[in-house]
Formats: structure tokens, sequence, C-alpha cells
């Protein structure tokens, strides 16, 4: 559900831009307002998990977005769309950091990786959904009903997770933990290793899956609406599988073949970019699920900023990282839509804007990639987790 309602407005954009005549720039802030109020969440969110666990937690956030589901279905204007999405980036803000930080504390570090990325998995399902059976629905019915359905699945999902998970904590934090500040936490080698990639490489991925492939099919390579809803589909399927195949090649990578796999992965992603901007045929869509393929480098980041970290401050160094990538997020995904329409104002062509945008966000990417070489490499707490 969490990445369902992230991916959403990436096929429903344009019924939002008709019925509401929202401009690029208005529809861009509208969609990250969810990555806005996810990223303001994670630091508190730590605090919570360490100290009352996933079930109370999740379960009170999903209610929350259940209600931001609501307000979006009914709303009829920019303001109420924004308070709507806001709510709902907030409400489910904890679905993948509480699982992370339970399995931080029930399973060995050695199965970090495997877990995280087949959680993963069961998130690129919910974006599956937000693809092709979304389209549907709303052409059946009407975008407001998605939002509707999607109120009731939340507290299906809230009552499911209050009845089933364990009611205690695995593990109560240790007297020596309980005062580690959020900026002891930023300051740790390892998670200061990643900060660049986690910015523009995972943000930046997000940014353009969440929103702006859709527009960037539709408006620069020619394709329908329905032919873009679709091989967002394949991208998403492609990042399933991608995930689905890590986790079983993860627990056998040793730290030095992770640092070499991210680093790739990222270049990968950054030459792959420019090869977008560059490449407006309705062809080029083959180019989304090669980015959707080198972005799972970054989940093996994540996990190694998660083992490195004491088991009992594993909630508040999963939500520093997410903190990070998600601001990175917000920010490429509203700046996207500020330049577009600026460039618009100024007589240039959408896909020239867009495709600067991508040029940029494909150079921040490859600096990103050699400061984590460097750092990586002289972070010993990754070494040691």
């Amino acid at each position: 559900m969490s990445y369902a309602m992230r991916s959403v407005n990436a096929v429903l954009g344009q019924d939002l831009s008709t019925e509401l005549s929202l401009g690029p720039q208005a529809l861009g802030l509208l969609t990250a307002a969810y990555l806005l109020m996810f990223a303001a969440m994670q630091l508190p969110l730590g605090i919570w998990l360490d100290k009352y666990g996933a079930r109370r937690v999740e379960t009170g956030l999903l209610l929350v977005a259940a209600v931001g589901c609501g307000v979006f279905a009914v709303a009829d204007s920019v303001g109420l769309l924004f308070v709507g999405r806001a709510l709902i980036g907030a409400g489910v803000s904890a679905c993948l950091m509480g699982a992370l930080t339970s399995y931080r504390l029930w399973y060995p570090p050695a199965l970090q990786g495997r877990l995280a990325s087949w959680m993963l998995v069961a998130g690129i399902s919910g974006s599956l959904t937000a693809t092709v059976p979304v389209r549907f629905l709303a052409s059946q019915t009407s975008w407001r009903m998605v939002f509707i359905a999607s109120a009731v699945l939340f507290v299906l999902c809230a009552i499911g997770i209050w009845f089933t998970l364990p009611k205690a904590l695995p593990q109560q934090s240790a007297p020596s933990t309980k005062k580690i500040s959020l900026l002891q936490i930023f300051k740790r080698q390892a998670l200061f290793a990643t900060i660049p990639a986690a910015l523009v490489g995972q943000g930046g991925f997000l940014a353009l899956q969440t929103l702006w492939a859709g527009p960037w099919m539709v408006q620069v390579l020619g394709v329908t609406p329905a032919q873009s809803a679709f091989y967002l589909l394949i991208m998403n399927l492609v990042l399933l599988l991608s995930y689905l195949l890590l986790g079983v090649v993860a627990p056998r990578m040793n730290v030095g073949t992770q640092r070499r796999f991210i680093f790739t992965a990222l270049l990968t992603m950054s030459a792959s970019l420019i090869v977008a901007a560059l490449w407006r045929e309705p062809s080029a869509w083959i180019i989304w699920p090669i980015l959707a393929v080198c972005s799972t480098g970054t989940m093996i980041l994540q996990s190694r900023v998660s083992v490195s970290m004491p088991r009992e401050i594993a909630g508040r160094g999963n939500t520093a990282y997410n903190f990070v990538q998600f601001s990175g997020a917000f920010v490429i995904q509203w700046a996207f839509g500020a330049v577009a329409q600026l460039a618009i104002a100024n007589g240039y062509a959408t896909g020239t804007a867009l495709g600067a945008g991508l040029a940029t966000l494909a150079v921040l990417q490859c600096l990103a990639a050699l400061w984590m070489w460097r750092n990586w490499r002289e972070a010993k707490d990754f070494d040691s987790a």
C-alpha cells in the first residue's frame, strides 16, 4: 500500500491535471507532499520504533494514511489535495522502517540484505498495482474511487498488524544507547559515506519512478497514457524481479563485492539517465527498466548502514538513512516540476527542460558514486558490521 500510494500519481497525474487545471509545478509539488511528510516523519519515527516497537507505531500511522486517502478523494482544491497527500506520506512512513528495524532485532546480520530485498518485493508489488490496474479502475470509475478503496485497505492493514504482530518488543533499548542523539548517528562514518548516494541515487530514482517517468513518456516520448501505464508496469515488474534476485545474491557478497556492486550500479544509472535525456523516441521507454535494476544497489547500501548500527538504535539508524533519501526525492521531484514550468514560460519545450534535469541528476549521481567509494574505504564501522 505504501509503494502504491507513492507511485499512483505517475499514472493519475494526467487525470489530476485535467480536472483541477494543474501545471507541472503544482503537480510536482502536490505529488512531492508525500515525500516531504515521509521524510519529516523519519527522525521522530526512529525514536518511536526503538521505544514502542513496530506494532503500536505502524498501526496508528496506517490509520492516518486512511484519513489522508479520504481527504484526497473528496478534495476539490490544490490545498486539500496537498493536505491529503501529506497525511498519506506521514501515515506510511513506518511501513519499510518498521520492518527493517524488526529484522535487525530478530534476525542475524548475514540475513539483513536478503530480508530487506524481499521486503521490497512486497513493496514493488504495490507499485505494480499502481500502473495498469489503477489505470483500469480510474477509467471505469474515477481517480477519486482509487483513493476511497485505498482508505478501506489501509484500515484493514492496520487491523491485521495490530492482531498478528507480537505484542512484546524483541529487545528493550540498553541504557547506554538511550542517550545517543540523532546528530551522533549522522556522524557515524558508515552513514556519512552514504549521504550523497541516498540523496541523488535512490532519492533521484524515487522522484522519477513516483511521478516524472509517466509524464516523460507521454509528453516527451509521445506514447499514450495507457502505453505509459503498461511501460511503468514493466519497469516495476523488472524492479520486483531484481529485488528477488538480490535477496538470493546479497548474503553471498562480502563487503568489497558490495562496495563494487553499488559503485557500478550508481555509474550505470548515471549513464542511463544521459541516454534517456538524449533519446526521445517511443522505443526509449526501455531505458526505464534499466534504471530500475540499477536502483537496487542502494538497498545493499541501506542494509549495510543498518547492520553497522547497534541493535538498540536500529530504528534511529534506519530512519536517519531514510530521511536522507526521501529528502532528496522530495527536492528532486519538486525541482523537476519547477524547472519545467520556468522553461515552458520562457519558450523552451518540456522535453528540453526535463532532459536537462535528467542530465543534471546523472552528473550528481556520478559524483555521489565517487564520494561513496572514497569514504566507504575509510568507514571502519562498515567493515566491522
